[in-house]
């Protein structure tokens, strides 16, 4: 009994676990592109149409300024041709099954225009030697058309170089778990259209390539950032995350900048009085307790500016630049009393380690004692860990805050306990490592025991961020994602933060550099959770068999090996304790071995 159980562990700790929200389909490139760039995905699996076939799929469609062009072709004996035409636009949509001249199948437009963009439906497709079926987010077409004798199937998505059936009108789509069937039921091909080759991807039964031309994977958005907007900004613009909106806010005396990561799209409100502080540190953050804007100055005796979102109000209008005092420092909101909390810092030539409270309404800052002390230090990440703990990761400074004592980089995990201000070092990664300080906010994520942070070289000027992450628990395993970001580095005036956004399930990073009286700020996307170029990557079964059979065979080759060793070594061994014969040397001749390990047989 024990022994099944360790074999049967064994064989479930052989199973992949997959990733959860990993991004699977084929972005087609359309009418934004060039004819000869546009996206092509071809299948041609070999079986008996006879009866019958049914094409299953999920499409997603995008709202572009030219939405039509053919989702797919059926192209049966190089002689008929099923064509699904979309036409979405927000003045009209259509979506018809056509073969040659007529419509045999189209959807009534109220029924479409209960689609969302960029939302996944599932389309059917079904094609009898005397019938069609089309369905479209469960809603059924049927028809009946002139009986054909089906041999020879391809199917073209997207862009065709079919000799008779050539189009190059793509829809702006993607396209994901394409799965063929007989007229039983039974399952020919499936392509998740995740994992891939170059130019091709097999199908997660049988290995039949899909061919494709300008391919752009979905799953390739979790290796790669993407920038999705490029602000120049009034001078000393500070910015904040709010997470349960999906929005991302840019403030100065100006203007606040709204970005939508829901929809990628920016809107301005203009206060209709007051200011945030004008800080060259970035000093704002967001109130999710009040839904507000806090904007924080570290001079004695100044309250907050609070924007407001129901009448577009700051509640001062402190327009003076200031030097930081709590340069690079980390911020939360304790969910226990809805007050601001600060860590670290530096200014006037001093590394800090404090912890300060404000309230909404109060004048100066409280400083929190706490136990423990984490060494002075700037330039480090925090978050929530769970609604009790603080994180602190990273950074540089020197065990006495001095900045004439040098300056030292951290690669150490601290956690608080915001309860009781406990804290406690949880680990730290050896002092070998590469240069790097952190970005002002990390994430965390407990359930796969990981922790991510932007981290970037503070010896240069022309620096580089790169995504990298640890163990939660030990730090161990430290792993780069994505491509690096450009990042210029100048002390007070550079500033980038991480941000994690569960309503797109992406991260977004940040950066910002004061230069030319500009306020010059890029933002990165990159899908979640971030994976290496081989995660995304398919193996060929047929290497993958190659591999394991030969692996097969070293390993009985070996055990071969191994048993003769053992054979030669008892013979060594029994060979010692045989006394010696008096007999000469002469006698023992071929098979002697045999004469004397064994008794002759009496006749």
């Amino acid at each position: 009994m024990q022994k099944t159980l360790i074999f049967l562990l064994l064989m479930l700790a052989l199973i992949p676990v997959e990733a959860q929200n990993i991004s699977s389909g084929l972005y087609f490139a359309a009418h934004t592109s060039i004819k000869e760039e546009r996206t092509s995905l071809i299948l041609s699996p070999e079986f008996d149409a006879s009866k019958g076939l049914t094409l299953d799929f999920d499409i997603k469609f995008r709202p572009e300024e030219h939405n039509y062009g053919y989702v797919f072709r059926i192209i049966i004996d190089d002689e008929k041709s099923f064509d699904l035409i979309a036409n979405i636009t927000p003045e009209k949509r259509a979506l018809n099954l056509i073969e040659g001249n007529n419509v045999y199948l189209a959807f009534d437009e109220e029924l479409l225009n209960q689609y969302s963009w960029n939302k996944w439906a599932h389309i059917q497709c079904s094609i009898y030697p005397d019938s069609l079926q089309l369905i479209f987010d469960n809603q059924t077409l049927q028809g009946q058309y002139k009986f054909i004798n089906i041999k020879n199937v391809k199917f073209y998505f997207g862009y065709s170089d079919h000799e008779k059936f050539h189009s190059s009108d793509v829809p702006p789509m993607s396209i994901r778990n394409i799965k063929i069937t007989d007229n039983k039921n039974k399952t020919i091909a499936y392509w998740p259209l995740k994992e891939h080759l170059s130019h091709s991807c097999l199908d997660s039964l049988y290995q039949i390539p899909a061919t494709v031309t300008n391919p752009t994977w979905e799953i390739n958005k979790h290796t790669k950032w993407v920038k999705e907007k490029t602000l120049a900004l009034p001078i000393y613009t500070q910015i904040c995350h709010a997470p349960s909106k999906g929005n991302i806010y840019f403030a100065n005396s100006s203007f606040v900048l709204v970005y939508s990561t829901i929809d990628n799209t920016l809107d301005t409100i203009y206060p209709a009085h007051g200011a945030p502080y004008t800080e060259i540190n970035n000093q704002l953050i967001y109130q999710p307790y009040y839904d507000e804007l806090w904007s924080y100055d570290f001079d004695p005796l100044k309250q907050m500016s609070i924007f407001n979102f129901n009448d577009n109000t700051w509640t001062k209008n402190d327009r003076e630049i200031k030097n930081p005092e709590y340069s690079q420092h980390n911020t939360f909101i304790s969910p226990n009393d809805s007050c601001l909390y600060i860590f670290g810092g530096y200014g006037n030539y001093q590394y800090k380690n404090l912890i300060l409270k404000k309230g909404r309404t109060q004048d100066d800052w409280i400083p929190v004692s706490y136990n423990e002390e984490i060494p002075p230090r700037y330039l480090s990440g925090s978050d929530y860990k769970n609604r009790d703990t603080i994180l602190v990761f990273g950074g540089c400074g020197n065990p006495q805050g001095k900045q004439e004592l040098g300056v030292i980089n951290y690669y150490d995990l601290y956690a608080i306990d915001i309860n009781t201000f406990k804290t406690k070092k949880l680990w730290t990664i050896p002092n070998d490592t590469k240069n790097f300080v952190v970005g002002n906010h990390i994430v965390t994520d407990e359930t796969n025991n990981k922790l991510y942070a932007l981290c970037f070289p503070n010896d240069c000027s022309n620096s580089y961020i790169l995504l990298k992450s640890f163990d939660l628990t030990d730090g161990n395993n430290c792993t780069n994602y994505a491509d690096t970001i450009p990042f210029s580095f100048n002390d007070v005036n550079s500033f980038c933060t991480l941000y994690y956004d569960s309503l797109q399930s992406r991260l977004y990073a940040v950066t910002n550099y004061n230069y030319n009286n500009k306020s010059n700020i890029n933002i990165y996307s990159l899908a979640y959770p971030p994976l290496k170029i081989e995660d995304t990557l398919q193996t060929v079964a047929g290497h993958k068999a190659r591999v394991t059979k030969i692996g097969f065979f070293i390993g009985i080759g070996i055990c071969i090996i191994a048993g003769m060793g053992c054979m030669y070594l008892c013979y060594r061994k029994k060979k010692k304790r045989k006394p010696h014969s008096s007999q000469p040397s002469g006698r023992y001749k071929y098979g002697s071995f045999f004469q004397d390990n064994y008794p002759r047989r009496k006749l």
